[in-house]
């Protein structure tokens, strides 16, 4: 069975689709995981992009600090929500919850409230969550988000 093309419900452009990998660890089955997803939905016809936490080396959030004041690294990450048309955020379970490092960069989707559209508002969101049982307990925090 083919999968259906993921185009954008009004206009003929790829659905773009940003997976953010929530673990730190260096070739961890989470980012496995998501890369796999996200290779599925490309063959769909998605255009896929993947923000690894690892490789963002974001720094600890700081709601005292002004957007403006804030790294490179974290206005790219703005910018990839901003632009994208859905999300697939993907945890490993650490002590039964979403990782530490993947909150934080949720944190930071909010922090320019002056800029429209810097949060997941109206657009779809897949959870994907790895490590046993307490897995659930992963999305379910996610879908606090």
């Amino acid at each position: 069975m083919a999968i259906p093309a993921l185009l954008g419900s009004d206009t003929d452009a790829p659905v773009r689709i940003l997976g953010i990998g929530g673990s730190t660890r260096a070739g961890s089955i989470t980012e496995r995981v998501l890369e796999a997803v996200l290779g599925l939905a490309a063959e769909a016809g998605a255009r896929t992009t993947l923000a690894s936490i690892r490789e963002l080396d974001l720094p600890m959030y700081n709601d005292d600090v002004e957007s403006r004041e804030q790294p490179e690294v974290v206005h790219k990450l703005l910018a990839d929500v901003r632009a994208a048309d859905g999300f697939i955020l993907a945890s490993p379970t650490y002590h039964g919850t979403i990782s530490g490092a993947l909150k934080n960069a949720l944190d930071f989707l909010n922090v320019d409230k002056r800029v429209p559209r810097t949060y997941f508002d109206g657009r779809p969101v897949a959870l994907v969550a790895f490590g046993g049982p307490s897995a659930l307990n992963v999305v379910n925090a996610l879908g606090h988000s």
